[in-house]
């Protein structure tokens, strides 16, 4: 029994991530949606996560079934400015771009898919290391073809 795969819908929650650079291991580019006012640059993947959980937060959507854990002192993040020109601003040409569709927040991680736009595949993830693996089996690809 073979199953089709149709198309998936894009909510006004999905984003885009364009990847810049891949350099180690280290991501950098640009994070855009609907929701988002304007281009984020990230630099690092703490970054990007920090990003899409905060919008998340701000927006309610999805909406999380429990409350995170922190340490007691949280130290500021770089300014958006310099994250901005480590990304490679709005000229950099991206490697890779694929749009996050977060469909829940639940047991302390997130549930969704993942687009790759270049190629037009989808991979669903059960978690934030999944949606990691997922990303860096692309972008490993992707630089190794480079080289």
């Amino acid at each position: 029994m073979s199953i089709q795969v149709g198309f998936v819908p894009r909510g006004r929650n999905a984003l885009t991530i364009r990847v810049t650079s891949y350099d180690d291991h280290c991501l950098k580019g640009i994070l855009s949606g609907a929701q988002l006012e304007g281009d984020k640059p990230f630099t690092g993947v703490i970054d990007l996560l920090l990003q899409i959980e905060d919008l998340m937060d701000r927006t309610n959507t999805p909406q999380r079934n429990e409350e995170p854990r922190r340490f007691p002192t949280v130290s500021p993040l770089s300014s958006a400015s310099e994250a901005y020109r480590q990304a490679g601003g709005e000229k950099a040409k991206a490697i890779a771009v694929f749009q996050l569709n977060v469909m829940f927040r639940q047991n302390a991680t997130w549930q969704g898919s993942l687009f790759w736009v270049d190629e037009g595949q989808e991979a669903h993830f059960r978690s934030v290391l999944e949606l990691l693996h997922l990303l860096n089996s692309v972008l490993t690809a992707v630089k190794d073809g480079e080289g």
